[in-house]
Order: structure tokens, then C-alpha cells, then sequence
């Protein structure tokens, strides 16, 4: 008798463990560089003060020394999210890095799925390319993550970030340490890899010639299957296939949708096609938040086809339903000191139909400066150069 709550004691453990674990989006991570100019996010506490303010001064420096922006983000969990898709949006989100040299770096560390991302800029990627971004995952912090020493692995590859970065030549270790006698096999296994993921494109790209799909249906297939990431890895077959997927995406967004009664429909020209829209539709044209595509026929209702083109800044109104909501303004409610976090109220204003909202949200803990050590955390609040990736970068779980 006396263990017959045990199932239920463990039952609710693992609920109460679960409920402690915040689980984040690319929109809800705190944007600390903006806050209190930190280039570390770590709404969960992750890391020690010591550890926290040791990188923190480091990242500080390199962008003093030499202008590179390096945000470290820390996050229990991102649900059912791919890390690489979540460090992608993030990294385009903030805007890590100068606008025009897209020199930003985001290290990406997700807990419950044990997996870290380096999300690099356009202009990061010829001196940290994908497969130093690898090694040095692999060699500096992985090791340190198996054995949850993660503050310690992220110094080591945080050293090893800086070094190249401020010294592109040190790259060359670690060039020299992984090719020395396994060339062969690399490049060997490059070439499985190659074919491997050639194979699975290609398969998934079928989908989009299935008869029974609309043309708009195969455009937002191929669009789904974003390879451009792949041909920066794999360049000698992924070239080819991205050129042939983007003349098939503008094939299939030029072709006539069916009509149920077989009337033959023609694209309305762009100057016109305004004249359809509603006065939401019209919104997220002019904001550049979506495009929309205009048939019509004689004696038939106008077909309108949504493109999503990019999100920006806005989300979607729960209102009227649009993406056409933007953040309005923002109040402090409680100042984050050094020993508990802080409120601020945001408000949120739809461009569209007017609908106002609010929303609370958490600061964090302010950060203290080690002293007298190089490049040390500064106050007030700071920003993002304006940066962008495509895509560049490398991953690993541990």
C-alpha cells in the first residue's frame, strides 16, 4: 500500500518540471542588446553570473575591437521548433551584425532537445564557414555540453569564435587539425552526403507535380522546401537544383488556377489588380507584408491568391485577422535590478482595423561588470546593426 502513489508523486513531478520550462519563440526571446545592451539572452538563468559576465565582456570587446556583432541566446525550450529554422528566423528577426557587411554570429543553445546552432551573416561566412563553425562545435563545445558543464564549453568556443574572427589566419588550425590524414575520408563522405540529400530533394520535390494540386498549391511546395541553405554545402548539385526550383515556382505562379465552370482566366495587371482587394488585403500589400495575384474571367468572381512575402515586423491581429499589427509602444512597469527581473507593458496597434492590445512582458536581470576586465558590460540599452544570414552556420547535439 504504502507505494501505491508513486506513480502519481512521479506523475506530477514531471507536470510541475514541465510548467518551469518557458517555451519560446523567435518573437518572445528578450532582445537584451536593446534592453540593456547585453549581447547574452537568457531569460531562464542557464548560465552563472561569473560565466554570464565572463562572455558577456568577451562579446563586448570583439564588436569594440572589430565590429562584430556575436549574440549568445540560451533557451530551455523551443517546443516542436527546428533549432536551425528557430536560429535562422531569430538571426533576421534582430538584425545581428552591420547592415551591408552582415557580420553577425547567433549561437543558438536549446536545452530539452541537447542541441546548439551557430547561425552566421552573409558577410561571417568567409571567415567562419560552415565547416569551421562545425569543428568548432564539435571539438570546443559538445565535449563540455555531454558532461552539463555548458558554461565551460561556451567559453571554449567563444575563444575559439574570437580568435578566427579577429585573426582569420588561426582558422587555419583548425583546417590543418581535422584534414591531417582524413582527406579521403571527408570527401569521400562529402559525396555520400551529397547524394543522400540529392535523393531527398528530389523526392520531396516531387510532390509538387502530383496532378490533383492546384499551381498555386506546387508553388507553395517547392516554396516550403527551401533549399538555398543546402547550396551554400553542397554547391555543385544544389545550384542547378535551386535555378531549376525558382523557374518552376515562377512557372507555377504564372499559371491560370481552374475554374469549376471552364472559364479561362487571365492575371489582372498589377496597377488593377488593387481594385479587388478588400481594405485588409490592400493593407498587407502596402505594408509589404504579402503580395496578392488577381484572376479573372468573364462572367466568374475574381480569384485572389495570397503570397506571403516577409513577415517584417508585423504579426497577425486577432482581431481582423490580418497581419497587420504592430508594436506600438512600450512601458516600464518594474525595472529589472540585479537580483530580480523587471515588467514593461507592450502595446500593440493594428495599422489595419484599429483594434488596440497589451501584453506583459518580462526583463531580465540586469548585469553586473566584471571589473577591471577587457571590454566590460556597459549600461543603458543598446541595438542590432541590421544584419541578415541566409542560412550559413553549422549545428550539433549532444
Amino acid at each position: 500500500m504504502k507505494y501505491k502513489f508513486l506513480p502519481f508523486i512521479a506523475f506530477s513531478l514531471f507536470w510541475i518540471a514541465n510548467l518551469s520550462g518557458q517555451t519560446f519563440t523567435p518573437e518572445s526571446v528578450p532582445n537584451t542588446k536593446i534592453q540593456n545592451n547585453s549581447y547574452i539572452s537568457d531569460p531562464s538563468n542557464l548560465l552563472d553570473e561569473e560565466t554570464y559576465n565572463q562572455i558577456n565582456n568577451q562579446l563586448t570587446f570583439l564588436e569594440d575591437s572589430v565590429g562584430n556583432q556575436v549574440a549568445l541566446v540560451m533557451l530551455p525550450s523551443i517546443g516542436e521548433a527546428i533549432p536551425k529554422d528557430f536560429a535562422y528566423k531569430l538571426f533576421n528577426l534582430w538584425g545581428i551584425g552591420k547592415s551591408g557587411s552582415d557580420n553577425g554570429l547567433l549561437i543558438l543553445f536549446v536545452l530539452d532537445q541537447k542541441r546548439v546552432e551557430f547561425e552566421t551573416g552573409n558577410g561571417l561566412e568567409s571567415i567562419l564557414p560552415d565547416a569551421i563553425c562545425k569543428r568548432i562545435i564539435t571539438n570546443e563545445l559538445i565535449p563540455s555540453f555531454k558532461n552539463e558543464a555548458y558554461g565551460e564549453g561556451l567559453l571554449k568556443g567563444i575563444n575559439a569564435i574570437s580568435s578566427i574572427i579577429q585573426n582569420p589566419k588561426n582558422a587555419i588550425e583548425y583546417e590543418e587539425k581535422e584534414n591531417k590524414g582524413e582527406g579521403g575520408f571527408f570527401l569521400e563522405l562529402y559525396g555520400y552526403l551529397t547524394a543522400f540529400v540529392n535523393g531527398i530533394i528530389l523526392l520531396l520535390l516531387g510532390r509538387s507535380f502530383k496532378k490533383d494540386e492546384t499551381p498555386y498549391n506546387k508553388y507553395h511546395t517547392l516554396k516550403k522546401y527551401n533549399i538555398t541553405p543546402l547550396a551554400f554545402i553542397f554547391p555543385i548539385p544544389f545550384l542547378g537544383i535551386l535555378w531549376f526550383v525558382r523557374k518552376e515556382m515562377k512557372k507555377w505562379r504564372n499559371t491560370p488556377p481552374q475554374e469549376p465552370h471552364g472559364v479561362q482566366l487571365s492575371k489582372e495587371q498589377e496597377n488593377r489588380s488593387n481594385n479587388y482587394l478588400n481594405s485588409g488585403q490592400s493593407k498587407e500589400a502596402e505594408l509589404g507584408v504579402a503580395e496578392y495575384d488577381v484572376w479573372v474571367g468573364e462572367g466568374v468572381e475574381p480569384t485572389i491568391l495570397r503570397y506571403v512575402k516577409s513577415p517584417k515586423s508585423y504579426t497577425k491581429c486577432p482581431s481582423c485577422k490580418f497581419q497587420t499589427e504592430k508594436l506600438a509602444h512600450s512601458t516600464t512597469l518594474r525595472a529589472a535590478t540585479y537580483s530580480n527581473t523587471g515588467e514593461e507593458l507592450l502595446r500593440y496597434s493594428c495599422l489595419h482595423c484599429g483594434n488596440q492590445r497589451e501584453k506583459i512582458n518580462i526583463i531580465p536581470k540586469k548585469v553586473r561588470s566584471s571589473s577591471g576586465g577587457s571590454g566590460g558590460g556597459r549600461s543603458g540599452g543598446g541595438s542590432w546593426g541590421g544584419g541578415r544570414s541566409s542560412g550559413g552556420g553549422a549545428g550539433g547535439s549532444w
